[in-house]
């Protein structure tokens, strides 16, 4: 294999059966899958150009969306500002009209939340997210104008509309660009700008309430059309700087191009577009998955928390210190968001790192419960505001795990969209009940409203442990099926439109261990560790599919290099490579591999095939299982791998190459 190859980022023996791919040009070309039955990426990529591509993406694509949705925020809460800046007294309001005012955004939010989200998709969100905005900002200036009751359940409604499509659009936008892996980071990064809203947004409402008057406009008037107004311009720059899909990206070359619609395509079961028409069938695929549904409760009732702040953080601090100003009020609910804010993008960083998630999902519940309890426990001022910054650092998280693991668990572009949609539509279902979870007659205390923050943390936590065992036995039952005969008689739309009902696919938690499995074929077929000693040593190496590929390959040229040592040497050497990979610094497979890589071509010449499909040409066979190659590594023999049929001392192919993983 020339230098050549790689700094292309694919590898020209790619060419799978049927010659449905020969690189990652062809791979991102229409009416062309990139997987293959079992949904394992028939196309491999160079991580150096990867690496470049991501750069580019995050420099392109994230920061406007963050910024829109920061405002898109700041628009919905700061109401809550307003409240104690004076907007109870001036409209008349009492008892539960506050109340009643913040849930009728939530109705319209919800009614909207799925047609906004298909909207998205029918526009093309490069079109739809700056035009949503361009019309919520209109809406929140429109805001500072109300004189009554109703008229602010007016325009709240029509904010609820507007700002529906937001939140899942773009998360569905993201999709578009970056694999399953990297995408719950890039989420984190405008889902950050939610508890930086709370932070931002207080702080910017006392500096707009220490302005001059502006004509009719004063104190909480001045709040709602100053941060409509910076909306409305963010908007209009939005039109000019966002891109809607990669084809139309005009500072990505054709190289890029190709690259980032075959990276999105290599991971989406039997999908030959990466956006795809909208079908009703894919639409109610992604409604009905039972990941969608499980992890749409947990955002249920993590929304009851995340609301409950924004609206009445300023409320509780207020109750905390009824001595502050209106202006201390204000700032003494930054630092809480600020925490929230850093626990939003470590988590997920984390997540991406460690390519898992459903960990995360579990670990954020119990700080949520102890902060609450500490609510309940305690009339201490200081107990309670430290209970503030307990529950905004993990409550804050879950709008990013949510999105991304469902993202993750859906295959077609539609389906993804309906799926997004109906999470953000339950999550704001649990608004609704915030708005009605802290009441007057329960100030200061608000034991009720603290009660059930307390009781939604547990359910998340029942509810996450419940959805990764239940994974966990789906896989290992779709594990059990023969992928080909259930497939047998389907055409190929049939096929696509199966989605997460595909025998071949597998629920997604994280893929580390799968790939060195001897029984399972990932991107490639692995090696089995000589004994279970040194089987426990490989996980900490390869964070990802590209990284296993380069360390497998790097495997099998020390290990064809071997060859014709005794069968007694070969665990000392195999000994003495892990302890080389354990010196690498980062303790990340690529590192290594670049050291190490063999010439593909040679390791061609040293395999052969046999009754059970291609196997390598090596001494210790109890070492070195015989198991049909079907991924990228071997692929390229002039025979099709997938023409031999397994004989039964052949280990099964598994159905799904993330599955061993389930932390």
């Amino acid at each position: 294999m020339g230098v050549s190859d790689q700094e292309k980022g694919f590898d020209e023996r790619s060419e799978m059966k049927g010659g449905v791919i020969n690189d990652y040009h062809d791979a991102a070309g229409h009416g062309h899958i990139a997987t293959d039955a079992y949904g394992n990426s028939l196309v491999q990529f160079d991580p150096a150009a990867e690496r470049r591509l991501r750069w580019k993406l995050d420099l392109y694509t994230v920061p406007t969306v963050a910024v829109l949705y920061l405002f898109c925020f700041i628009d919905r809460a700061n109401i809550g500002n307003a409240r104690i800046a004076g907007l109870t007294e001036d409209l008349n309001l009492v008892g539960y009209d506050y109340n009643k005012i913040l849930s009728v955004f939530y109705i319209s939010y919800i009614i909207f939340e799925i047609p906004a989200t298909v909207c998205c998709k029918w526009m093309g969100p490069g079109w739809f997210l700056p035009a949503t905005s361009l019309a919520f900002g209109i809406v929140s200036v429109a805001t500072a104008f109300v004189h009554s009751q109703a008229a602010i359940c007016g325009v709240r409604f029509l904010l609820g509309i507007f700002e529906a499509g937001m939140l899942p659009g773009i998360a569905y936008y993201l999709s578009r660009w970056y694999k399953r892996s990297e995408l719950t980071f890039r989420l984190s990064l405008y889902m950050v700008m939610a508890p930086l809203a709370g932070a931002f947004g207080g702080l910017l409402a006392s500096a707009i309430l220490k302005l001059p008057h502006f004509g009719s406009l004063h104190h909480w008037r001045m709040i709602f059309a100053i941060e409509g107004i910076i909306t409305i311009g963010l908007s209009l720059i939005a039109f000019v700087t966002l891109t809607d899909r990669p084809e139309t990206a005009r500072w990505l070359t054709q190289e890029e191009k190709d690259l980032c619609i075959a990276r999105v395509k290599s991971e989406r079961l039997a999908q030959t577009e990466v956006i795809d028409g909208i079908d009703r069938i894919k639409l109610w695929r992604g409604i009905s998955n039972p990941v969608t549904l499980q992890i749409a409760f947990i955002f249920l009732f993590n929304n009851i928390t995340v609301q409950g702040l924004a609206f009445f953080l300023p409320t509780i601090v207020g109750a905390i210190y009824p001595e502050y100003s209106t202006v201390q009020k204000q700032l003494h609910s930054v630092p809480p968001y600020a925490v929230g804010a850093v626990f939003a993008v470590a988590f997920p960083a984390l997540s991406w790192y460690l390519d898992r998630r459903q960990i995360f999902i579990i670990l954020s519940a119990p700080t949520v419960i102890i902060g609450y309890a500490m609510f309940l426990a305690s009339e201490t001022p200081n107990v309670r505001y430290g209970a503030c910054f307990l529950i905004a650092s993990t409550c804050m998280v879950l709008g990013t795990m949510t999105n991304a693991h469902i993202s993750a668990n859906v295959v077609s572009d539609t389906a993804r969209s309906s799926a997004i949609g109906m999470n953000v539509m339950f999550g704001n279902i649990g608004g609704l009940i915030a708005t009605w979870s802290y009441l007057v007659k329960d100030a200061p205390n608000y034991p009720i409203g603290n009660g059930l923050n307390c009781a939604t943390g547990s359910m998340i936590f029942i509810l996450s442990i419940s959805g990764y065992f239940w994974m966990k036995w789906d896989n290992n039952r779709r594990d059990k099926k023969n992928v080909e005969q259930e497939l047998a008689g389907l055409s190929p739309e049939e096929v696509a439109n199966l989605d997460w009902k595909h025998p071949g696919h597998s629920l997604y938690i994280s893929n580390i261990w799968a790939i060195m499995n001897p029984h399972a074929t990932g991107t490639t077929t692995a090696l089995d560790p000589p004994n279970d000693r040194w089987r426990d040593r490989w996980k900490a190496f390869g964070h990802n599919d590209a990284q296993a590929v380069q360390l497998y390959n790097a495997l099998v040229a020390e290990w064809n290099a071997w060859a014709k040592d005794d069968a007694a040497e070969k665990e000392d050497n195999w000994i003495d490579l892990i302890d080389r990979l354990e010196l690498n610094p980062d303790k990340r497979a690529d590192g290594f591999a670049r050291t190490a890589w063999y010439p593909r071509s040679k390791i061609m010449q040293r395999s052969r095939y046999n009754e059970d499909g291609p196997s390598f040409d090596c001494a210790s066979q109890n070492i070195f299982d015989k198991v049909p190659v079907r991924g990228t590594v071997l692929q390229g023999n002039p025979q099709d791998s997938s023409s031999h049929e397994n004989n039964n001392n052949t280990p099964q192919q598994s159905n799904h190459p993330q599955e061993s993983d389930l932390s």
